[in-house]
């Protein structure tokens, strides 16, 4: 989400603000880390109407970035924006079975999400394919033990879901601010690190082959 907006926003309106982005990225991760250590007492819970309204604004930008950088070459992240619509729909109803049935769509969308990062890390084969395949992995592991009550258990799922995003985005946030301030004047968000992975340019890139041409003279 963090490198859609970027994208959306340009160079110029961010880099002047890099140092804000970064402090921003940091108290995201020191939140998500104070909830981690309180979810004991369960009081958290309260936030599972606010994590549905980070889940449709994820959603709405994951599905807005796909068709403003071309739908058809981006349909995997249009996908990914409407998955996030419909766990949001389903997270805002108020939890009357003990979180069980949050627990399952948290799990399923992190299933769902890690299988297609491991598909478009093979698909695409970039320099970060095993990056990708990893997080995908991560994600997969963080389902089945959702989906298990392990190690936190139903009633908790919301809360630490929502840590979780608080602290991926937050790191995403200071990965993306820091390089700012090094980017050249007119220079692209798409030259940044995190974004050679993908061809965000909608530039197709093809081999170039070498031409060969043979000469031949009559002797004598």
């Amino acid at each position: 989400m963090i490198r859609l907006v970027f994208l959306l926003l340009g160079a110029r309106a961010l880099k002047p603000v890099w140092q804000i982005l970064t402090a921003a990225g940091v108290i995201w991760m020191l939140v998500g880390i104070a909830i981690l250590f309180d979810l004991s007492d369960g009081a958290l819970s309260v936030v599972l109407d606010t994590l549905a309204v980070f889940l449709v604004v994820e959603g709405l930008v994951e599905i807005a970035a796909a068709i403003s950088v071309g739908l058809r070459q981006h349909w995997i992240d249009a996908l990914r924006g409407i998955a996030f619509l419909f766990a949001a729909f389903l997270v805002f109803d108020v939890p009357w079975d003990n979180n069980i049935g949050a627990a399952i769509v948290f799990g399923t969308a992190f299933l769902v999400d890690g299988l297609f990062r491991i598909g478009s890390a093979f698909v695409i084969h970039s320099p970060r394919w095993r990056v990708g395949v990893v997080a995908g992995l991560i994600e997969i592991s963080l389902a089945i033990g959702i989906l298990m009550s392990w190690p936190v258990p139903h009633q908790l799922t919301v809360p630490f879901c929502f840590a979780l995003l608080l602290l991926t985005s937050g790191y995403a946030l200071v990965r993306m601010a820091l390089p700012l301030r090094q980017l050249p004047e007119g220079g692209s968000v798409t030259s940044l690190p995190l974004y050679a992975a993908r061809n965000w340019q909608g530039r197709v890139a093809r081999p170039v082959i070498p031409a060969n041409s043979d000469v031949w003279a009559k002797a004598g």
